[in-house]
């Protein structure tokens, strides 16, 4: 057997080096075996501890809009989000500073405090709300007393477990309804001013403001045709504080308010115009307008 084939042989015999590995370090040389390491993916971990509260709310709206008795209505959820029960659970409803209401608490809860103010608290009822467990939708309905409340109602809830939990807050907005108007037809009395003039005295009217938003630009306009009344002189007059006339046509005078009218209120108005004249006017009609930037005008008229 030539040496190259003896070298073939010897290799066929050896073993391979196949779970140890030779390692040499300088003139040494040990066996060591391949470390096998083992990884075990932990669990995740539920929040622990004290109760901890979400709050989120919708609005529905408002029922009986532009009417006295309009009012609105917040829906709310609360869910514990920790592993311990609420121990006290209550949630806070605030309302802009200005605008007071009366709540109507839902079943399981009661109005613990602020009824006709604008902080309101509700108290749940036991029982008392579980780890991970949710209220579920229950609706609180507010009564609004007498307010001007403006374009909208910003309405911040604050829900609290109790003890050492954690709050939980949010906010919804109800728009506001529009202003309302409505006005007594007025009686209408003259005075005679000598040969030169005549004054139609309107008194004791009342303008009337029954929607939510805070009137804006508010004004009466009285007008009438050519016979048989003559035309104004331009010393109007009006014997009601707050408002501010104005000749704006030979028949046409126009009242404008100095202060605006808030829900449920209402502003005296008793006008005096001057005419040219002092002849008996005979059977006459005047129109009376009515309006707001922000409300539907409305119109009367008064016959005499």
């Amino acid at each position: 057997m030539t040496t190259h084939e003896q070298d073939a042989t010897t290799a066929r015999r050896r073993p391979g080096i196949n779970r140890r590995t030779l390692m040499r370090t300088g003139a040494h040389a040990a066996w060591t075996v391949p470390t096998v390491q083992l990884v075990t993916q932990s669990p995740a971990m539920a929040a622990s501890g004290a109760a901890a509260v979400n709050v989120t709310a919708t609005n529905s709206g408002w029922t009986g809009a532009d009417t006295a008795a309009a009012r609105f209505a917040v829906t709310t959820i609360v869910s514990n989000v920790n592993t311990q029960s609420t121990v006290d659970l209550k949630v806070t409803y605030t309302l802009p500073a200005g605008v007071t209401a009366v709540a109507t608490a839902p079943a399981g809860w009661t109005v613990e405090s602020g009824n006709g103010s604008n902080v309101i608290v509700l108290d749940k009822i036991d029982p008392q709300l579980g780890a991970g467990a949710s209220t579920g939708p229950f609706v609180v309905t507010f009564d609004p007393v007498d307010t001007a409340v403006g374009n909208s109602i910003l309405v911040n809830l604050t829900a609290s477990p109790g003890g050492a939990g954690t709050p939980g807050s949010t906010t919804t907005t109800v728009a506001a309804s529009p202003p309302v108007l409505s006005i007594q037809s007025p009686p209408v009395s003259w005075i005679a001013n000598g040969q030169a003039s005549r004054t139609m005295d309107l008194s004791a009217e009342v303008i009337q403001n029954t929607g939510f938003q805070l009137t804006a630009g508010l004004k009466v306009v009285i007008s009438w045709s050519a016979a048989p009344l003559p035309a104004a002189l331009p010393n109007v007059d009006t014997a009601a504080p707050g408002w501010t006339a104005s000749l704006t046509g030979p028949r046409e005078v126009t009242f404008t308010a100095d202060s605006q009218l808030g829900r449920n209120q209402t502003l005296g108005f008793d006008a005096k115009i001057r005419l040219q004249g002092n002849g008996n006017p005979g059977s006459y009609s005047l129109q009376m307008v009515v309006s707001a930037t922000n409300a539907t005008s409305v119109t009367t008229t008064v016959t005499g």
